[in-house]
């Protein structure tokens, strides 16, 4: 058994999984995160892996429960991301990605701890923005699996 300082156990990557949807109009669909980590920001919507549940249905089961809208879901890749503000560690997170193109039904514009909406053409690279968002839309559209890391820096 490795033994772990508190502070490492702390710095673990926390799982996640993220959600691209896009509409058949070519639209996105994001979240305004209404709690912290990373408070205010948009990016994809995004649920816990649960061990008794398959991710794609764990996606379906929380986009429709966060946004209303009914999707299936197909894995595409997965990574880690850390984010650091004013150089410290906002948040360390293992995700795996998975999209969906075939959403129906009517957006929720909140619920819960965040915002919901679709944007056309947004701009992913924006400071109100996720700043992993812009990369995983690119890693969306490609044909075959990925596993990526990076870091990104907010400033305060």
């Amino acid at each position: 058994d490795t033994q772990y300082s508190p502070h490492e156990i702390l710095e673990l990557a926390y799982d996640i999984l993220l959600l691209v949807v896009k509409d058949e109009d070519g639209r996105w669909l994001l979240r305004r995160r209404l709690s912290d980590p990373l408070f205010g920001l948009w990016g994809f919507a995004h649920a816990e892996p649960i061990a008794y549940e398959h991710t794609p249905e764990t996606a379906t089961r929380v986009l429709l429960e966060k946004t209303g809208l009914s999707a299936t879901f197909t894995v595409k890749g997965s990574g880690y991301f850390r984010v650091k503000k004013g150089g410290d560690l906002e948040s360390f997170t293992h995700f795996t990605l998975l999209c969906s193109h075939d959403v129906s039904g009517d957006l929720l514009e909140s619920q819960g701890n965040g915002d919901n909406a679709w944007f056309e053409n947004p701009d992913f690279s924006d400071k109100s923005m996720i700043p992993s968002t812009a990369k995983l839309a690119a890693l969306s559209h490609k044909p075959n699996h990925f596993f990526i890391e990076m870091d990104y820096d907010i400033q305060t």
